[in-house]
């Protein structure tokens, strides 16, 4: 047994697996949580979620989810990628969250170490994340995994902008 300030976990219960549509609910609990926890605002609708799991638009797209006596308490969001100067196939993770009464016990590891698996498994070579600049408890975790920072400028098209670059000649 791993003891928590809350919570008792017998790892020999946890189950990693792929998210499926019965899912949609638990998965928009965690992300309204991380959100939570990253000071922002979610938009995202089950809809939009369901959609991305079942649509066939983006197959390459993994859910995992760490799940506990049959509710799921965690989970990391992934997808394939390619990196031109090194000519190699990797993974991007886009989110990890676990229940805040969960953390520190494991469970992110072993979603990170599950998506790592995965990454192997394709043939990939890296896996790449971001950190917002004000989660330390996210910069440790991943340090402590031995994690390289590196050093690159993270830019984002939102809608607007997305929609007025297209009409670019």
């Amino acid at each position: 047994m791993i003891k928590n300030d809350s919570v008792d976990i017998d790892k020999s219960e946890l189950v990693i697996r792929d998210a499926n549509e019965d899912d949609i609910h638990s998965l928009m609990a965690l992300v309204q949580e991380l959100a939570s926890h990253e000071g922002e605002e979610i938009t995202v609708q089950p809809a939009a979620l369901q959609h991305a799991l079942t649509s066939g638009k983006a197959p390459e797209l993994q859910f995992i989810i760490a799940e506990l006596a049959g509710e799921p308490i965690g989970f990391a969001m992934c997808y394939p990628g390619f990196d031109l100067g090194s000519g190699a196939h990797g993974m991007h993770l886009g989110d990890i969250v676990v229940r805040d009464e969960y953390r520190r016990q494991g469970i992110g590891k072993m979603l990170l170490s599950t998506a790592a698996q995965r990454t192997l498994k394709l043939g990939g070579e890296w896996m790449s994340f971001t950190v917002l600049h004000n989660n330390d408890s996210a910069e440790r975790f991943y340090r402590n995994l031995n994690a390289v920072a590196v050093e690159v400028n993270f830019y984002a098209f939102g809608m607007t902008q997305l929609s007025e670059l297209a009409t670019l000649e």
